[in-house]
């Protein structure tokens, strides 16, 4: 049971940070790949969006690890150091070294991933809410169904039978709640397993 709890627990962590993640990623890649692209004329817009998209395969594996701290469910191996998740990165005195990391597609690609985040953040933010804290304001309905007001589809909630069909209900929710959770961990991880194998991709194509 309680090994149950923890795990729905962490599903529930797992979806806040997927949104909070999501809408930093989408933030920071659309201010600094319009402000790298808006300087390209200038000297410091290259090195700019050269930066930009070297932070993305630090924050694919940044994604990695926390997923495999909050799921039970493997990802393909991690690299144990750094190197492995560089991709052509540039002396930033070297053009050709720059240009490289620019028309790497891998880059690209993970960015794109990492900024879709955001949608799948926003439907994570919703089910955890539908998913966990609806059925949770609904358990204790027998203790306090007498001080505060609680509504079931628009029918308020005045006798105990009723309320105690409505923590039945909530019971049963949370046992969905948790079929629903497994699953969206499945989907988080592969894919982040996804823009893990990007990055390996275009790098044995080099």
């Amino acid at each position: 049971m309680k090994e149950h709890f923890i795990r729905n627990l962490k599903h529930a962590q797992l979806m806040l940070y997927t949104f909070v993640s999501g809408l930093f990623y989408f933030i920071f890649f659309s201010v600094g790949v319009t402000l790298g692209v808006g300087l390209s004329i200038t000297v410091v817009g290259i090195p700019i969006l050269v930066y930009v998209l070297q932070t993305a395969p630090k924050f694919v594996r940044l994604d990695a690890r926390i997923i495999e701290k909050y799921t039970s469910l493997p990802l393909i191996h991690l690299p144990s150091n750094e190197e492995h998740f560089h991709y052509n990165e540039p002396n930033q005195d070297s053009w050709e070294q720059m240009r490289a990391t620019l028309t790497n597609h891998s880059y690209w690609i993970m960015i794109r991933l990492l900024m879709y985040k955001l949608v799948i953040g926003m439907g994570s933010l919703i089910l955890s809410v539908l998913m966990y804290v609806a059925p949770l304001m609904l358990l204790p309905a027998p203790l306090l169904y007498k001080i505060l007001p609680f509504h079931v589809f628009l029918n308020k909630i005045e006798t105990l039978p009723a309320a105690l069909a409505v923590s039945a209900l909530a019971c049963l929710w949370l046992v969905v709640s948790t079929r629903v959770g497994n699953a969206f961990a499945k989907y988080l991880v592969g894919y982040t397993r996804r823009m893990i194998e990007v990055g390996y991709l275009y790098k044995t194509k080099q």
